[in-house]
């Protein structure tokens, strides 16, 4: 059985369209003590939260409407736009097909996460970039010689698609948690 996390101080930005996801999301953020999470709807949103908040972590659907997760991802990672450009993101996809991970490995996403996920996958994820002091930790096994040059990394590995036990719905995915 794993240990869940606590993680008070950490603001979480959820962006997925589906209001059950973002509510199930957010269930499974505040059961390891995330108590400060905003939702966004749609890309659009997800920029006008991220004027408003600074989060520690991002957990971000591949496939935002109105506004692009790509051309989101490459605003956060933009040094001349963004004060904190490292800033850890999820992305989760039903489809995480090779050019999804690649444009999310050369984004600097630290894991592309399949859905449905149990919480346990997810905890296991955020537990692994965060450590005691709350500072996030590239999973080595997307670059595992990370080299920072004002916050960017070079020569990005591909994303690790992290593949589970896969579930027929989110509720099977909450029980296996």
């Amino acid at each position: 059985m794993i240990k869940a996390p606590l993680y008070a101080s950490v603001t979480v930005l959820v962006a997925d369209e589906s209001p059950f996801v973002r509510r199930i999301v957010r269930n499974m953020l505040m059961s390891v003590g995330m108590r400060q999470v905003v939702e966004a709807s749609t890309g659009y949103e997800a920029l006008e939260r991220l004027g408003e908040i600074k989060p520690g972590l991002i957990i971000m659907q591949w496939e935002l409407p109105e506004f692009s997760t790509v051309e989101i991802l490459d605003i956060l990672r933009d040094p001349t736009r963004v004060r904190e450009t490292s800033v850890p993101v999820i992305v989760t996809t039903e489809r995480p097909t090779r050019r999804v991970v690649d444009s999310a490995a050369e984004r600097q996403v630290y894991h592309v996460l399949r859905k449905p996920f149990s919480p346990k996958m997810l905890w296991e994820r955020i537990g692994h970039f965060f450590d005691d002091q709350n500072q996030p930790q590239m999973d080595e096994r997307i670059a595992p010689k990370i080299v920072r040059s004002q916050s960017m990394l070079l020569n990005p590995a591909p994303a690790p698609v992290e593949e589970g036990p896969q579930h027929d719905s989110w509720e099977a995915a909450a029980a296996a948690g």
